[in-house]
């Protein structure tokens, strides 16, 4: 038995007598979405038609 098969091994063993909360894996995939917040909010800016909300270009008067 190598190193690989051994950790495959006590992974699955661990998935079945103590699996990892839902609610955990969730947030730890959020966390993980946000390492490049940057990214992210040009994503969603990106989605929004390339406007910012609150953006100093819509104000009247400019």
């Amino acid at each position: 038995m190598n190193d690989d098969e051994l950790m495959a091994g006590v992974r699955e063993t661990y998935q079945v007598l103590d699996p990892v909360p839902a609610a955990v894996l969730a947030a730890a995939r959020a966390s993980i979405a946000w390492r490049a917040p940057a990214a992210r909010l040009a994503e969603l800016e990106h989605d929004r038609g390339g406007r910012a909300a609150g953006c100093g270009a819509a104000r009247p008067g400019r």
